[in-house]
């Protein structure tokens, strides 16, 4: 999540290993997912709560992802790795557009 747009992945091996990132990264499974709602609301509430304008939050589902009760938080990195995921040009163009309408001209 970058400001307020999300970028949401699912990530997976093709062996359905438990710890994709174990395997060969150029062998692994990306596709987009949509977050529910209420997730999302709490994502937002997340990063306004610490102050934060971005953060990597990585989650298990547990079903298909459409229902809130499938997602299971693991953790928020405020500083995650993304240069990686498939959408990183649009990752890095909502960057671009914090720093110039939010945070240009501040010293």
């Amino acid at each position: 999540m970058v400001g307020r747009r999300l970028f949401a992945h699912r990530v997976a091996a093709p062996d359905r290993a438990l710890d994709w990132r174990r395997g060969d990264w150029d062998e692994l499974i990306h596709a987009p997912i949509a977050v529910p709602a209420p997730v999302e609301a709490v994502l937002h509430t997340y990063l306004a709560s610490f102050g934060l304008v971005f953060g990597c939050f990585d989650f298990v589902l547990t079903g298909d992802g459409d229902n809130p009760e499938h997602w299971i938080a693991i953790e928020c990195n405020p500083n995650g790795q993304w240069g990686w995921l498939p959408n990183a040009p649009a990752i890095t163009e909502a960057f671009a557009d914090i720093l110039s309408t939010e945070g240009g001209g501040r010293s």
